[in-house]
């Protein structure tokens, strides 16, 4: 029974190998004239459908996530630029590690000086304590011939301060008194136009000299309408005295 079955299902397979269709079957429905139903749907135009709503779809996923990628880029770039300017810190530490280094060998090498001096300076206060007994010993007479000079020279001071001391008298320097002599104040004049300053009070006596408006004079003397001046040259550093007459002349004070 079992070789019957299985001789069957081979014959059948043999006879009609594609899914239990034979080729004849298969070539008389679906002719040149009328393609298959599946052929049609994928020479359709819906077949490039799906795979346009599937790009839609990736640029609307795309534009969505677009902020939040960039939020993650920039915190990342954040995150990153921190690192770097902490390992730039950290950096420079470690650079300047070497001189601090230095400064603290140094510090211990004077500290160390430090403790070998005050340890030479105990032992030398030591030696001192136990020797001290014998050197007052040996200095004890230089040191009461210091005591006795001290005494005497303060017995002495003590002496020389309380003895009275003489008081001399110093005669007062003579005052001297010099007559006083009033000083005559000096009156000034400017020349109010051409003036002749003439040897005497005439105005018949040579002139000696003929001066410019607006020079100052010195009054030396007064006799009647006439005014003895003095004239000074200051560019010829020469002085010139003379008589004028007062209408030509203005007092400046």
């Amino acid at each position: 029974m079992k070789d019957n079955i299985e001789d069957m299902v081979k014959e059948t397979i043999e006879e009609k190998p594609l899914g239990g269709k034979s080729l004849s079957s298969i070539l008389k429905k679906n002719t040149l004239d009328k393609t298959s139903t599946g052929l049609t749907s994928l020479l359709s135009n819906n077949l490039g459908s799906p795979i346009s709503e599937t790009k839609t779809q990736i640029q609307q996923i795309t534009t969505e996530f677009y902020p939040t990628d960039m939020m993650i880029n920039n915190e990342f770039l954040r995150i990153e630029r921190e690192k770097n300017e902490q390992l730039t810190k950290s950096l420079d530490k470690l650079s300047v590690l070497p001189e601090q280094l230095d400064i603290i060998q140094k510090k211990l090498d004077e500290l160390t000086q430090f403790e070998e001096m005050n340890k030479l300076d105990q032992d030398i206060n030591n030696e001192i304590s136990k020797n001290l007994f014998d050197s007052l010993k040996e200095k004890r007479n230089y040191l009461y011939v210091v005591m006795g000079v001290c005494i005497v020279f303060g017995l002495t001071l003590g002496i020389i301060s309380s003895s009275p001391k003489e008081v001399v008298q110093v005669a007062q320097a003579p005052i001297i008194k010099k007559e006083l002599k009033k000083i005559n104040k000096l009156n000034q004049f400017v020349t109010l136009k051409f003036v002749n300053l003439r040897e005497e009070n005439s105005p018949k006596s040579k002139v000696v000299k003929t001066l410019s408006p607006n020079q100052v004079l010195t009054q030396l003397d007064k006799k009647g309408g006439w005014i003895q001046v003095e004239y000074k040259d200051l560019v010829n550093n020469k002085v010139t005295k003379g008589w004028g007459w007062y209408e030509n002349l203005k007092a400046l004070n």
